[in-house]
Order: C-alpha cells, then sequence, then structure tokens
C-alpha cells in the first residue's frame, strides 16, 4: 500500500485558514444577533465589521501564499517546470 507524501503546511496557510474560520464564525453569530430583535445595535455593528475584518486580513494571508510563483514548493512552478509528476511521490509504508 502506497501513500501520498504531503509537505507540511506552512504559517501562512495555517493563519488564512484560521482568520476565515473565526471570520465565518462571528459572521455566524452576528446572524443569529440579528434574530433577537433586544440586541444592541452596537454589538451587531461591531460583531459583522470584525468579521468582514478578519475574513479581509486572511483573504490577504491567502493571496501572499498563493502568488508566490518563485517559493520553491510553489504549485505554479512545479506545473511549469515538470508537470504534475513531481507534485505527488508515492512513499512507500514501512511494515506493510
Amino acid at each position: 500500500m502506497t501513500f501520498v507524501h504531503q509537505h507540511v503546511w506552512g504559517w501562512q496557510i495555517a493563519t488564512y485558514l484560521f482568520l476565515g474560520g473565526l471570520g465565518g464564525a462571528t459572521f455566524a453569530i452576528s446572524a443569529i444577533l440579528h434574530l433577537f430583535e433586544g440586541c444592541d445595535r452596537k454589538m451587531l455593528s461591531v460583531a459583522v465589521l470584525s468579521s468582514i475584518g478578519f475574513l479581509v486580513l486572511g483573504t490577504v494571508f491567502l493571496l501572499a501564499d498563493m502568488l508566490q510563483p518563485l517559493k520553491p514548493e510553489s504549485r505554479i512552478k512545479r506545473t511549469l517546470l515538470g508537470g504534475h509528476s513531481q507534485i505527488f511521490q508515492e512513499q512507500p509504508i514501512s511494515g506493510y
């Protein structure tokens, strides 16, 4: 049995995944707050604006990570230089 060997994610990927999840959760909480008529409008606007801020910041990290064609592990560079054969390398698992 063989598995595809994957490289460890960098801090940029973890950052934009975290910020995207935080922005989505904050937006969901603000949508739930909007359902209640007695909620404070200032609290609702802070929740919506912070969710937009988290999503924008996560998008900046996403674009900073994806738009680096000269990075050694860049998908764009591997595809242009050697096709898909260099992206996934099958590695046997020892003991099987």
